[in-house]
């Protein structure tokens, strides 16, 4: 297949190394904290804020990754957007050359190591908008950590058994792999783990060290309130709860959808956490026949592009904050 690159062209994050190096601007600053492989820089990052309503200002503030658009040639009315760091990478190659072969696919490349910014929920968003000048019926949103269960031709002939204009998204068979099309609940005790995911384990892994711990109910008693687990128990009455599915790593969604939405289909406030689950939650509140599961199935891996560990369940503090702060009401 052919493959063309077309550079988005929208550069809104510094590429020069050596001047990120002497750029004191409060965003970058707290930037380069909070991207930092060292838990006691995104602790300290945490500790610049006087509030959460500031730390979501600073999430809206921050600039926006630089994003490349490969295209491989393939048919159309079935497009797939791939976000991934590294289009060349063992991962994507699977997903071009195996997995999504003969669909036209939409890499859209972010997270070089001189761009400081990457939002997988921006560029995201950057192939959903190129793949709507296709005009598809559907646009498949994958990861690119992907490996390959069911044939192409078993998801070409699922979708064509659905009429686009009848559902919003589409959920492949989870089983057996568990990060996507997922159940979820919301709204329950059990959901105040979901709601705070970070702040539970960093208060109840014995493995933390005292310091981190103490440094923890700093960060807390900065945010006042609601941000304690244990708060949580005795303070938040839950009176709904919505079960749904989660997006996870991949899911499908009807071309009519993405053009009524223009093609900003995930919240870019997000900093690569969450970004899927707030999507699944206000899908499910639009109506109860939103979506559809059929028979394929398509496997994950897990953590191959963001790693897994302490640094990342810090760095998704930030989106447990603004998760809690635009929807927590829907559920007191």
């Amino acid at each position: 297949m052919d493959q063309k690159i077309i550079h988005n062209g929208n550069l809104k994050s510094p590429l020069n190394i050596e001047s990120l190096k002497i750029s004191f601007n409060l965003i970058g600053y707290r930037n380069d904290l909070f991207t930092s492989d060292n838990p006691e820089d995104i602790i300290e990052f945490y500790n610049t804020f006087k509030s959460k309503e500031s730390l979501i200002k600073w999430m809206k503030e921050r600039p926006k990754g630089v994003t490349y658009i490969n295209e491989v040639d393939g048919r159309k009315d079935i497009i797939v957007v791939i976000p991934t760091a590294n289009v060349n990478g063992k991962y994507a190659k699977a997903c071009r050359d195996e997995i999504f072969k003969g669909l036209h696919i939409i890499f859209v490349e972010s997270g070089e190591v001189k761009d400081p910014y990457f939002n997988v929920a921006h560029a995201s968003n950057v192939g959903f908008k190129k793949a709507l000048e296709y005009d598809p019926k559907w646009i498949i949103f994958s990861n690119d950590d992907m490996y390959k269960i069911d044939d192409v031709s078993v998801l070409i002939e699922e979708l064509n058994k659905i009429n686009p204009a009848t559902v919003d998204v589409v959920f492949a068979d989870s089983y057996p792999c568990f990060h996507h099309s997922y159940e979820r609940v919301l709204g329950t005790k059990r959901s105040i783990y979901d709601f705070a995911s970070s702040f539970y384990h960093l208060f109840l892994n014995k493995q933390n060290k005292p310091k981190t711990v103490y440094k923890m109910k700093k960060i807390n008693k900065t945010f006042n309130t609601k941000l304690l687990i244990r708060n949580r128990y005795s303070k938040i009455v839950f009176k709904k709860a919505r079960k749904f599915i989660e997006i996870g790593d991949f899911a499908i969604f009807s071309g009519i959808w993405v053009r009524n939405m223009k093609g900003n289909i995930f919240d870019e406030t997000y900093i690569n956490a969450h970004d899927d689950l707030d999507l699944s939650y206000v899908l499910s509140k639009s109506n109860k026949d939103y979506y559809k599961i059929i028979k394929y199935q398509i496997g994950s891996f897990s953590g191959t592009s963001l790693g897994l560990g302490i640094t990342r369940d810090l760095r998704r503090i930030a989106a447990d904050v603004y998760l809690e702060s635009k929807f927590l009401g829907d559920f007191a």
